[in-house]
């Protein structure tokens, strides 16, 4: 059996759903809104094996899961989350706060190493992705893409303002954006993303002395950007005409839902193919989207990768089936 981790909202994960139930393959699918109950671990010398039973809250439905069914993993996105039966400083009645805080972090930390087990073993499997490449480090990917022979834009990380202002009056145009793949999201209230901004004197004059840690580039001026989704040291790669729109001109995430950006298949120069996946297998990434941009001068400048980007858009705009593409992985 198949077991898919990923979340409520992602259509990839219908769509590949879809062809898996076309090539009869069997799976089970759990999101990260999942309510996770742990029923046994066993390890031994003879056998190593667990069983869950998940709470889907969509239709409140309750399945069992034993590690002995599962031959394969899809890690799409989210986390498993076990169901957490914390004390409060109401339930410890000889306590306080302060050490009814200590017995929930106790509890906290044994369920997170059940949960490192829990992926350990999973990545034993056949698999597609791991929980792991999430922590991946943007300044680390810039670093290995280097040394590989890929051209990278130059950067610094910031902490004051005359640092920010060195780095653009030498340059003239530069960005800013996450240093790590991160946002703000609160339900029904707030949600953003750290998406690319140009930085300009109005934005350095409103800085403060000092502030967090930044990230700051050279700006390149674009021919076009690309778009390279990764799987099993195969590029499948789409260009993507952002610059003649100004709204996307900076950065293509900042979609034109009534004028969209053009996005054609795009065949990569076989050295910078090689490089790019020489690049994935040294970070032991076995899929996700990587970012490129070529100059006018037909530089290929990468950007940056995603473990868990999404794909959908690009395997429509150049009929790559993608999702075809990912279920008959785990045909045999």
């Amino acid at each position: 059996m198949l077991l898919i981790l990923s979340d409520d909202t992602d259509n990839s994960t219908n769509h590949v759903i879809d062809w898996l139930n076309y090539f009869g393959i069997n799976h089970i699918r759990i999101n990260g809104s999942s309510k996770i109950i742990l029923n046994d671990i066993v390890v031994s010398d003879e056998e190593v094996s667990w069983n869950i039973t998940v709470h889907e809250n969509i239709n409140n439905d309750d399945h069992s899961v034993s590690s002995k069914n599962i031959n394969s993993f899809w890690y799409r996105r989210g986390e498993l989350s076990l169901t957490k039966p914390l004390t409060t400083p109401a339930q410890v009645s000889y306590a306080n706060f302060r050490i009814a805080k200590e017995v929930n972090s106790c509890v906290f930390d044994n369920q997170l190493d059940v949960i490192h087990f829990l992926y350990y073993n999973l990545r034993h499997t056949k698999s597609i992705g791991s929980w792991y490449q999430n922590d991946t480090v943007k300044l680390i990917n810039l670093q290995i893409a280097g040394q590989i022979g890929l051209s990278i834009p130059l950067t610094t990380i910031v902490t004051n303002k005359e640092s920010l202002q060195d780095f653009f009056q030498k340059h003239k145009k530069c960005i800013t954006k996450g240093i790590k793949y991160n946002g703000i999201y609160l339900k029904d209230v707030l949600s953003g993303g750290c998406n690319t901004v140009l930085i300009t004197d109005e934005l350095i004059n409103k800085m403060e002395t000092t502030f967090a840690p930044s990230l700051l580039q050279k700006y390149y001026d674009k021919l076009f950007e690309l778009r390279v989704f990764y799987f099993d040291n195969k590029c499948y790669s789409s260009a993507i005409f952002s610059q003649q729109d100004e709204q996307t001109k900076i950065d293509f995430r900042n979609y034109n839902d009534e004028h969209p950006n053009r996005i054609v298949p795009y065949q990569l120069p076989l050295d910078v193919e090689k490089k790019l996946v020489k690049f994935m297998n040294e970070i032991n990434m076995q899929s996700g989207s990587i970012d490129l941009i070529v100059t006018p001068e037909l530089d290929y400048v990468f950007l940056e990768v995603n473990p868990v980007g999404q794909y959908s858009w690009i395997s429509a705009s150049c009929n790559f089936q993608l999702d075809k593409v990912i279920a008959s992985y785990f045909k045999n």
